[in-house]
């Protein structure tokens, strides 16, 4: 990590990987090295948090694909996202 607090690509990138595979916190300073301070924190965690819904999106998205050409586990796994949470609809 730079002294002026700037977050290389590098770094970027293990931030979103970590959010991707649900890594905490802690262990993702110990891989960069650097302490998350107030004057980054918001950038990081935003990083984080994409890589948590991107990696949860493509995973659910497979699923769905697998279970419509009838993968009858993929069904149940997806079965199982949706009981797990609140269906949410959308008035078009």
């Amino acid at each position: 990590m730079e002294a002026n607090d700037n977050i290389s690509d590098a770094d970027k990138e293990i931030i979103y990987n970590c959010g991707a595979l649900g890594f905490d916190w802690e262990e993702m300073s110990q891989l960069l090295e650097m302490e998350i301070s107030d004057s980054n924190i918001n950038e990081v965690q935003a990083m984080y948090n994409k890589g948590v819904l991107v990696a949860k999106y493509v995973i659910q998205s497979k699923l769905l694909q697998l279970a419509r050409n009838g993968d009858i586990n993929a069904l149940g796994k997806l079965e199982q996202v949706f009981a797990k949470k609140d269906r949410v609809s959308f008035d078009l």
